[in-house]
């Protein structure tokens, strides 16, 4: 079992990790809003498909 450090979901799949330099923008804005989040950490699923929606001008919401 996996815990998200962004929403703090339970999940039973790993963790989403970044590991491409073209997902900076992503990682810059999680951490605005997230500072006590390191990138190492990972994230789930729903909150990288989350803050990509941000950066594409999606407005739904996440838990986190």
């Amino acid at each position: 079992m996996y815990r998200c450090p962004i929403c703090q979901e339970t999940m039973e799949h790993d963790l989403a990790r970044f590991l491409s330099h073209t997902d900076q923008h992503i990682l810059d804005v999680i951490q605005k809003r997230h500072p006590e989040w390191a990138g190492k950490s990972g994230l789930c699923q729903k909150c990288l498909d989350y803050y990509k929606g941000q950066i594409q001008g999606d407005s739904s919401k996440c838990g986190g």
